[in-house]
C-alpha cells in the first residue's frame, strides 16, 4: 500500500532535498556576503515568500510539485525556509536598530523565528509546536534576567508558566498538549536550575546566577519537580515523543544541579530533602498502586483523566519506579552524599536496578526505562564517582584515567547491547547511540591525553566531530537504502540525534569566540565537546574537513526523508547546515582571505544552480495527476509511490 504523504518520482524527490540543502546554504552565504542590511532584508524576503509557496504545495495534493515529490517533502522544505528567513532576521533587525534596551533586543531577535514557528504550528506542522513551545521559556528568562529579576521573582515567574502550560496540557491530547508538556517542562527546570533551561545548557553556567531564599527554594523545587513528573506522565500516557524529549531533557540536564552549588555536599538541609521529596513521593506511590488494589484502580481513574481510554498496569507503574531510580541518582543524590565513592556505588546500583528492570519489562514501560538508564549511564559519569581513588597511580600517572574509561566503555557497550537486543524500540536506539557517542568521545580523549597530543584542533575534531560521524553514517546509509521501516526510522533517529548534537556543538564554539564565554564541560546537548577548542580563530583545515563530513551526514539523512518523513531530521538538519556553513565560511575567509571566500561562494551558488535546475527538470518531467489518471488502464491504479 503506498503511502500518500510519499512522491511517485523518487529522483525527483531526491534532487529536490538535494537542491533545497544547497539553497539553504546559499542564502547563508549570500546572507554573509552582502554589504547593506536592504539586500540582506530582499534575499530573506525572497526565502520566506518561496518557503510559504512550497509549503502551500504540499496541501495541493492533485498538483504536480506534490505529486512528483511528496506533500512531505514540500512542508518540510517550506517550512525549514520559512524558520531560516525569519531566524536570520532577528539579528538584522537588532542591527538596523541599533542601540537599544537589552529587553527590546531580545524581543526582537526571537521575534520573528517565533511568529514563524507558530505559524507552522497553526498549519499542523509538529515540529512549529515543539519549536514555539521551547522559545516561550527560553525568552521569559532572557527577559527576566534583562530586566535584572530577583531570583525570587524569576522562580515564581517561570513556576507560573509551568502552571498555564500543565493547565493548557491536561485537558487537551492534541498539539496543544505537546506545545503544554514542552514549554512547561522546559519553564519547570529553568525555576529549580536558577534560570537555565535544558536547551541552554548549551551556553553553559545560568542566566540568573542566584537561588531564591530557603522557603522558597523549597516551594520553587517540590513544584517544579511535581510539574515534571505531570508532564513526564502525560508524555508517557500519550505517546507524546517530542514531548517526551523535553521532559527527559529537563530530568537529566545538569539544570538541577545548578542548585546543588549552593548546598554543601553531604549536609542535609531543607533543600536537599526537597530535592528528594517528590521522587520519594512517587516511589510510595507506585508501591502503594502495585501492592493495593484500591490505589492501582486509583491510578488506572486518572490515567483514564489524563488520558481518556487509558488505564495502567503493573509493569507501567514498575516503569515509573525504574524513572524515579534513575531521576534520584542525576538530582538528589549528590547534594545528600559528600563521598565522591559513595555517590557513585548508590548510582551505579539505582542505574543498575533501572537497566535490570529494562531486560525483566516488555513493551513500551521497559523501553521508556531503558531510554532513561541509557541516558543516566552518560549524563551521570558514574564510574569516575565510583573509582575515584579506587586506583593506585605509582609508576603510571594515567593508571586511574586507564581504569575509569576501560570500564566506561565495557559498560557502555554491553548495555547498549542487551538493551537494544531486549527492545527494538527506536528510542532505545537512539539513547544507545547518545551513550555510545559520549563513551567514543571519553575514549577519544583519553587516548590524546596518554598519547600527548597537544594539537587542540585535532583533539577537538577527534573527539567532537569523529565519533558523530561513526555513528550517524552507517545510521544516514540504513536510513537511506534499508527495505525495513524500523530500520529506516532507527537511522533517522540516530542521524538526526547526530546532527543535533554536531550543530549545538557549533553553537558552543561559535559563542566561544564571539562572546569570550565559556560554556565548560560537556552538556546533555553536547555530549562529546570537551572543549578543546576555545575559539573558532584556532580553526584550520582539519575542522572544516569535520564540519563537510557532517553536512555530508545532513544530505544523507535529509534524503532519507523522501521514504519516510521524518520533522526531526529536517529539523536537525536545518540547526547544523545554520552553523555549519557559518563556521565552514569563516575558516575560508581566515585561512584564504577574501579570494578563498569568493571562491568558497561562487563553488556553493554555481553547485545551488545545477542542483535546483536538476530538480526542476526531475519535477516538469514527471506527469501531473490528472495525466498519470488518463494514462493508467481503465480500472488500473495510479503511479504508487516509489519506495
Amino acid at each position: 500500500m503506498s503511502d500518500p504523504e510519499v512522491g511517485t518520482n523518487k529522483l525527483a524527490a531526491r534532487l529536490t532535498v538535494t537542491a533545497a540543502l544547497l539553497l539553504g546554504i546559499s542564502t547563508i552565504v549570500l546572507f554573509t556576503a552582502l554589504p547593506g542590511p536592504g539586500g540582506r532584508f530582499a534575499l530573506l524576503a525572497v526565502v520566506i515568500v518561496l518557503g510559504v509557496a512550497v509549503f502551500a504545495a504540499g496541501s495541493r495534493a492533485f498538483g504536480r510539485f506534490a505529486y512528483a515529490v511528496g506533500p512531505a517533502v514540500c512542508r518540510g522544505i517550506g517550512g525549514g525556509a520559512i524558520v531560516l528567513g525569519a531566524y536570520l532576521s532577528g539579528p538584522l533587525l537588532v542591527h538596523v536598530v541599533g542601540e537599544t534596551s537589552l529587553v527590546v533586543s531580545v524581543l526582537l531577535t526571537f521575534l520573528p523565528a517565533f511568529l514563524a514557528l507558530v505559524a507552522l504550528a497553526l498549519k499542523g506542522a509538529d515540529a512549529g509546536v515543539v519549536g514555539a513551545a521551547a522559545v516561550v521559556p527560553t525568552v521569559l528568562v532572557l527577559l527576566l534576567a534583562a530586566g535584572e529579576a530577583g531570583p525570587g521573582t524569576t522562580a515564581l515567574s517561570l513556576l507560573a508558566l509551568a502552571v498555564v502550560a500543565a493547565v493548557i496540557a491536561v485537558p487537551a491530547p492534541s498539539s496543544w498538549s505537546t506545545a503544554g508538556i514542552s514549554a512547561g517542562s522546559i519553564a519547570a527546570a529553568a525555576a529549580i536550575g536558577g534560570g537555565a533551561t535544558p536547551l541552554g545548557a548549551v551556553t553553559g553556567p545560568s542566566v540568573v546566577d542566584a537561588v531564591p531564599e530557603p522557603a522558597m527554594r523549597v516551594l520553587v523545587i517540590v513544584a517544579g519537580l511535581a510539574l515534571i513528573a505531570l508532564f513526564g506522565a502525560l508524555a508517557m500516557l500519550r505517546r507524546d515523543t517530542a514531548g517526551g524529549v523535553l521532559v527527559a531533557l529537563a530530568l537529566a540536564s545538569p539544570v538541577p544541579m545548578l542548585v546543588h552549588d549552593q548546598m554543601v555536599p553531604g549536609h542535609v538541609d531543607s533543600a536537599s530533602i526537597a530535592m528528594a521529596a517528590v521522587p520519594l513521593a512517587v516511589v510510595i506511590a507506585v508501591a502503594c498502586a502495585v501492592t493495593l488494589d484500591a490505589a492501582r484502580q486509583f491510578a488506572g481513574r486518572l490515567a483514564g483523566w489524563l488520558r481518556p481510554g487509558g488505564s495502567t498496569t503493573v509493569p507501567a507503574l514498575l516503569s515509573v519506579a525504574g524513572l524515579t531510580a534513575v531521576v534520584f541518582a542525576a538530582q538528589p543524590l549528590p547534594s545528600m552524599v559528600a563521598d565522591h565513592r559513595l555517590q557513585g556505588a548508590i548510582a551505579v546500583v539505582l542505574l543498575a536496578f533501572a537497566v535490570a528492570l529494562a531486560l525483566r519489562l516488555t513493551g513500551m514501560p521497559g523501553a521508556v526505562v531503558a531510554v532513561a538508564a541509557l541516558i543516566g549511564l552518560q549524563t551521570m559519569s558514574p564510574w569516575r564517582r565510583l573509582l575515584a581513588g579506587l586506583v593506585d597511580n605509582a609508576g603510571d600517572p594515567f593508571a586511574h584515567l586507564k581504569v575509569i574509561v576501560g570500564v566506561t566503555v565495557v559498560a557502555a557497550v554491553a548495555v547498549s547491547w542487551l538493551l537494544v537486543r531486549r527492545h527494538r524500540h527506536v528510542g532505545v536506539v537512539a539513547a544507545a547511540a547518545y551513550l555510545l557517542a559520549g563513551t567514543l568521545a571519553d575514549l577519544v580523549r583519553a587516548s590524546a591525553l596518554l598519547g600527548g597530543w597537544s594539537d587542540r584542533e585535532a583533539v577537538w575534531v577527534t573527539t567532537t566531530i569523529v565519533p558523530l560521524l561513526v555513528l550517524g553514517l552507517p545510521a544516514a546509509v540504513a536510513a537511506l537504502v534499508a527495505r525495513g521501516t524500523a530500520t529506516r526510522v532507527s537511522g533517522q533517529a540516530v542521524a538526526a540525534l547526530m546532527l543535533a548534537i554536531g550543530g549545538f556543538s557549533l553553537f558552543k564554539a561559535l559563542l566561544r569566540t564571539f562572546s569570550g564565554a565559556n560554556p565548560g564541560m560537556p552538556t546533555v546537548l553536547t555530549p562529546t565537546d570537551f572543549t578543546a577548542l576555545t575559539s573558532l580563530d584556532q580553526a584550520g583545515v582539519p575542522v572544516a574537513f569535520g564540519v563537510a563530513g557532517l553536512l555530508l551526514l545532513a544530505a544523507l539523512a535529509t534524503l532519507s526523508t523522501t521514504r519516510h518523513p521524518n520533522a526531526a531530521v529536517t529539523a536537525a538538519a536545518m540547526l547544523f547546515v545554520v552553523g555549519g556553513a557559518q563556521v565552514v565560511l569563516g575558516i575560508a575567509l581566515q585561512a584564504g582571505g577574501g579570494a578563498a571566500f569568493d571562491l568558497a561562494q561562487w563553488i556553493v551558488l554555481g553547485v545551488s544552480a545545477v542542483g535546483t535546475a536538476a530538480a526542476i527538470v526531475a519535477v516538469r518531467s514527471t506527469p501531473s495527476y490528472l495525466a498519470a489518471g488518463q494514462a493508467r488502464p481503465p480500472g488500473g491504479p495510479l503511479p504508487a509511490a516509489q519506495t
